[in-house]
């Protein structure tokens, strides 16, 4: 349901964030600290430069809302004359006065004197209904090339350079005048933008224009010519073949603004979306410049027919009942204003999620919006009074927007920061993804979440394959920090668990599954070489023994007990299979003097050579009274063989005799 607030504080809906203090309404309305003298017919503010044009009157009000200075100047030769519009470029510097006598003046933003438009009065008198800035070329001396359109359809291109020298020499201030395109019907073109492709090799110099009327919607799209006009040759395709225009019919018994709005994103000078208020609703859409469309994702959103203000339809004139007045756009949201309420729409869903009521009798009735681009503000007016509108933390609640779309990279973008919005969109993907059968990345999202460890592993366990279980235990393992080792270690016995099941299974289907034995086994090697699971291990020997004794895998015994530099059941592993030259290897590795006496008495037996070799190369490291028990178990040989073997070593004996206290060599 949507809130209603008569007035301030404004009431807000939506999805409500449930950190603690972000209960702030996304729009609030602050009044401007000025009070009109009399009813506003216009107000337009860029660069915190406002300009106001007062109902039927022949002069405008400047106000600059930095330093609160205001004048005003009057404009045209009579007193009777009466402003039709006004329009003021993004610097503030440059306005353009239409009057309804179809004559048009250029006031600066330092002059107290508006200066007729000659050119365009000599070509033809025209009434200005829109104007399309220059957002690159514009400065104190020129606004550059901008697009005038006027009440019968026709697109002009001018230059204005108020320079005080061609003031006193021509005494006209625009460079030229050069109608470039007519719409079809004549209409009047009640919004027109122009903007410059982001530069690359292939669009360089290319331009997108976008031209409403009421009831209709054109796009252009061409590039610059030279000499001037500059926007010329991206109507020139146009004259052969006309555009095509997006048409919606409006209902006769009223008349929308037809108002074209650009949405620019803060530090981009890049728009990125657009409205369009049109006759039965506010079309809106994106601006994609990569594509050959440029505008793309539109949508049209139909206006309310609710009236609010506790007024009744007789209140107000019929033909504004249900039409609006005005719509800008922030980042996630519409504002349309009508003449006696403002409505906030999510474009994501075209949800409602505020509604304020602006009473006619107190406040007015509403005239439009105004966007300064440069800070993007917002500003509404109504006949008496100017509001700014604040924006409070509109993304608080897109991750729940996206979520319900199920666009879970974007939920996880905007869900960034909160950590239970976060959990939220991860288990919701997580689910998903497991009822797509993506049981792997499924599982790997699962581990990132809270939900239960008992609970998540009991998705997988019954699946045919142990995989999407492995990539889960993995995922929680890293996630785990290092002081839960009661569940890392249950983790990590449970892996080795799975993995020895594997290459068992493997195993017992023999050749044919070689391949895939060898694969297992080497990925379980690494899990157990890995930083993680080795200092897990080390703790709980004992264990990881006892579970690689139970499954016969006496190679990853042998493996793992190396891993641990346990060396003592290494050796006793090959003396126990007899493959002593493998045992002598690893004996003389290791630094452990006590392995030599224990294990010399086995091996001098069945390797001689090596045996005495391996003590040699330990180059007194050991004590030769400690060797003696090996010497005496190889003399059982006979005392023959014994000189015979050992005398093949005389540096042997001088080592071990000169090794024995108190004997002399």
């Amino acid at each position: 349901s949507v809130a209603s607030a008569s007035d301030s504080p404004i009431a807000s809906t939506g999805y409500i964030d449930t950190r603690k203090g972000d209960t702030t309404p996304i729009f609030q309305r602050k009044q401007v600290d000025f009070r009109p003298q009399k009813k506003i017919a216009q107000v337009v503010i860029q660069n915190s430069y406002l300009v106001l044009l007062y109902d039927n009157w022949n002069a405008v009000l400047r106000i600059d809302l930095k330093t609160g200075r205001q004048d005003e100047v009057a404009i045209g030769k009579r007193p009777d004359e009466v402003i039709h519009k006004i329009f003021l470029d993004p610097t503030g510097r440059h306005v353009l006065v239409a009057m309804e006598s179809q004559e048009n003046y250029y006031l600066a933003k330092d002059s107290q004197k508006g200066r007729l438009l000659q050119k365009g009065k000599s070509v033809s008198s025209v009434l200005i209904e829109s104007v399309a800035w220059n957002q690159f070329r514009v400065d104190e001396q020129s606004t550059g090339e901008i697009l005038i359109g006027t009440s019968k359809g026709i697109i002009i291109e001018t230059v204005i350079e108020p320079q005080e020298a061609k003031f006193l020499s021509q005494g006209e201030v625009e460079k030229y005048w050069k109608p470039l395109y007519t719409l079809d019907e004549s209409e009047a073109i009640t919004g027109l933008k122009f903007e410059l492709f982001p530069y690359n090799a292939t669009d360089e110099n290319k331009y997108f224009v976008m031209a409403t009327t009421r009831s209709r919607l054109y796009q252009f799209i061409g590039f610059s010519t030279s000499p001037e006009p500059v926007l010329q040759g991206v109507f020139l395709p146009y004259e052969t073949e006309p555009a095509g225009f997006l048409e919606l019919p409006c209902d006769p018994s009223f008349s929308p603004t037809g108002d074209l709005v650009f949405y620019y994103p803060k530090g981009q000078r890049t728009p990125s979306k657009f409205t369009w208020s049109a006759g039965p609703g506010v079309y809106h859409g994106d601006l994609d410049f990569r594509q050959s469309t440029v505008s793309t994702g539109c949508s049209l959103l139909q206006y309310s027919s609710r009236l609010g203000g506790g007024e009744t339809s007789t209140s107000l004139p019929r033909v504004m009942d249900n039409a609006a007045v005005g719509a800008v756009l922030t980042d996630f949201h519409l504002l349309v204003a009508y003449r006696d309420r403002v409505e906030a729409i999510c474009t994501l869903n075209e949800m409602a999620v505020y509604s304020e009521n602006i009473h006619p009798r107190r406040h007015g009735l509403l005239k439009g919006f105004t966007v300064d681009a440069s800070l993007n503000d917002i500003f509404l007016y109504s006949d008496s009074f100017v509001f700014r509108y604040k924006v409070n933390k509109e993304t608080r609640d897109v991750w729940k927007i996206y979520l319900d779309k199920r666009d879970f990279e974007k939920a996880r973008q905007f869900a960034k920061g909160n950590e239970a919005h976060l959990d939220l969109v991860l288990t919701a993907e997580a689910e998903d993804l497991f009822r797509a059968k993506k049981y792997d990345r499924s599982a790997k999202l699962f581990a990132k979440t809270q939900k239960s460890f008992e609970e998540a592993t009991l998705k997988f366990i019954d699946l045919s394959t142990q995989e999407a279980l492995k990539s889960y235990l993995f995922a929680k393992m890293e996630s785990l920090k290092t002081q839960d080792k009661t569940q890392l270690t249950m983790i990590t016995t449970w892996l080795m668990e799975i993995y020895l099941n594997q290459l068992g299974t493997l195993k017992e289907e023999g050749e044919p599954k070689k391949s895939n034995f060898d694969m297992i086994q080497d990925e379980f090697r690494g899990f157990l070489e890995s930083e993680r699971s080795r200092v897990i291990l080390e703790e709980n020997k004992h264990v990881a023994y006892e579970l690689l004794s139970s499954h016969g895998a006496e190679d990853d015994l042998v493996f793992f007990a190396r891993l641990m530099k346990d060396y003592e059941r290494v050796i006793s592993h090959f003396v126990e299979q007899a493959e002593y030259s493998e045992a002598l290897d690893i004996l003389t590795r290791q630094g452990d003097a006590s392995l030599f006496y224990k294990f010399s008495p086995f091996l001098i037996q069945h390797e001689a050579e090596k045996t005495v070799s391996a003590w040699i190369k330990q180059k007194g490291a050991l004590e030769p009274c400690k060797l003696i028990p090996a010497l005496v178990q190889y003399g059982q040989k006979g005392p023959v063989d014994l000189q015979v073997d050992l005398g093949k070593f005389p540096s042997f004996w001088r080592c071990f005799l000169s090794g024995i206290k108190g004997y002399d060599i």
